[in-house]
């Protein structure tokens, strides 16, 4: 590993609503911040490429760091993360097979797409692993952003596996549980699986905050900034619900259902041990009462998820107090930056 910062890449989530950076150094098993950065997008700007590389490079800017090396993701209906079994195949035949099996699995046109996959089992039998696939619009549309910010891409990844490896590398399971984690963002909620036998399950949901705000607003009435100032702000509980009433619990009804149809699939198509609790995080984990209608609707236990928690902050006041605060919304961030160490 290089030491100086500048020669030290970071992770960096480009989400739809916020810019989120994390350094990491690990030692003794153990991982420290050293560098963090949160910016909200101006909603006034879009989503145009350069206008998101300016908001990048102004986090980037505020964290302090000397580096450009910036570890990014994508997620979406245009990235895929699929599981895959095959007998035993020669290394020029399962370039092939995972073109193929690529071909039958992703919703999207592969000859246009990069596929990458990793073998987490091979012998004179089988060869096991997951295979990734996102579409070269995406790669390069991440590309563009982070150029536009003057760094450099040093690797994409992907969302949800970027939370299954901050989710196993703080959690430090035993082997014997699936782990879950529920991140719900602006847009799309990730949901990641990483069960017993080490096979990582990703589903993106096109579900999510937007959209659980403007259902809300909607159906009562009101501006989308009045139900963000309701869920997201100090509020007497009760107010919220005299003015709400069961409005935020239908609006989630949806994301419920894809949750719930999801822990159903995973149950029936894998031996792994099933789910007992699902670490929620986000941009929408620290909304009032989210996570108590989780509780109220699933069949396994919701807890708001802050990987910072367990790890050393070597922040100013303000950097520890930024990641109290959104911690949860920065788990993408610090998966990525672990893939850099």
């Amino acid at each position: 590993m290089l030491k100086a910062n500048k020669h030290k890449a970071f992770g960096l989530d480009i989400g739809t609503s916020a810019i989120k950076m994390i350094m990491l150094e690990k030692a003794n098993d153990r991982y420290t911040v050293t560098e963090a950065g949160f910016l909200n997008i101006d909603e006034t700007i879009g989503q145009e490429e350069s206008n998101l590389g300016r908001t990048v490079r102004e986090c980037v800017h505020a964290s302090g760091t000397s580096s450009r090396l910036a570890v990014c993701s994508v997620s979406g209906s245009e990235v895929a993360v699929r599981n895959f079994s095959f007998p035993e195949l020669s290394q020029p035949e399962i370039e092939g097979a995972m073109k193929l099996e690529a071909s039958q699995v992703c919703p999207f046109n592969i000859d246009k797409s990069t596929i990458d996959y990793q073998l987490l089992l091979s012998d004179k039998n089988e060869i096991r692993g997951f295979l990734v696939a996102a579409t070269d619009k995406q790669i390069e549309g991440r590309k563009n952003i982070v150029k536009a910010a003057s760094l450099d891409a040093f690797l994409i990844d992907v969302d949800g596996l970027a939370l299954i490896n901050c989710l196993y590398e703080v959690e430090k399971p035993d082997g014997s549980d699936s782990l879950a984690v529920l991140n719900v963002g602006n847009t799309y909620t990730n949901f990641a699986i990483i069960g017993n036998d080490s096979m990582p399950f990703v589903r993106d949901i096109p579900y999510a905050a937007k959209d659980i705000t403007q259902y809300i607003a909607e159906e009562k009435g009101i501006s989308g900034n009045k139900v963000s100032e309701l869920l997201f702000g100090d509020n007497d509980s009760s107010n919220m619900e005299f003015v709400l009433g069961d409005s935020f619990e239908n609006a989630c009804g949806q994301l419920i259902d894809e949750i719930l149809g999801t822990i159903r699939h995973y149950r029936t198509h894998t031996k792994a041990k099933a789910i007992e609790t699902i670490r929620i995080c986000g941009g929408f984990a620290n909304t009032n009462g989210f996570v108590k209608i989780l509780n109220d609707k699933l069949p396994v236990e919701a807890v708001i998820w802050n990987p910072f928690e367990k790890m050393n902050c070597d922040l100013d006041e303000a950097g520890n107090d930024m990641l109290k605060e959104n911690g949860p919304a920065m788990a993408v961030a610090a998966g990525l930056a672990m893939r850099a160490l």
